[in-house]
């Protein structure tokens, strides 16, 4: 564990201006997971458990986990192609379902949306929150990515208060 909180750091630093935000965060967290593989089989072998029996171990635990956690591995396979793929970025805009916001964070589980709300039927506001959105939903569900723009901007109007000629009004706007 303290050799991945002191090297991290390091590697974030050496690429800050090779990669973008998203490819660091990618890169860091597989060299810890990395890392911490590479000290537990370190452990194991000193035990003298021999690399046949580790790999055997390892396809059992592995099988049983995937099924039990499959949500788990999905969303963390759907992080590695947010990451990759780039369908979006920290700090574009978008729609994913019925959530619309600014990306602040793409997590390993969860996408953090600001700004941002369920919209309601009646076409609801949007309010000043953070909306955490599961990976899964994020792949499961159409992005419209409206890139780094802010959110799309609505008039409203009482019908009341409208003026006659509405299209002499909107093009003095």
């Amino acid at each position: 564990h303290l050799a991945v909180r002191i090297v991290s750091p390091f590697i974030s630093k050496f690429f800050k201006d090779e990669l973008e935000p998203e490819q660091r965060i990618f890169f860091v967290k597989i060299f810890e997971i990395l890392i911490y593989f590479i000290a537990l089989g370190y452990i194991l072998y000193s035990f003298g458990v021999t690399p046949a029996s580790l790999v055997l171990v390892a396809g059992f635990i592995s099988g049983g986990l995937a099924f039990a956690l499959r949500d788990v591995v999905m969303a963390f396979l759907v992080w590695l192609i947010i990451l990759s793929k780039k369908p979006l970025r920290i700090g574009d805009t978008v729609r994913i379902g019925d959530y619309e916001g600014r990306v602040e964070r793409i997590g390993t589980f969860f996408l953090t949306l600001s700004s941002s709300g369920k919209i309601s039927e009646q076409g609801g506001a949007f309010g000043e929150r953070y909306v955490r959105i599961p990976n899964g939903l994020v792949f499961q569900s159409p992005i419209e990515n409206y890139g780094k723009a802010d959110l799309p901007q609505v008039l409203r109007m009482q019908a009341r208060k409208l003026p006659k000629d509405i299209e002499g009004f909107l093009t003095k706007v």
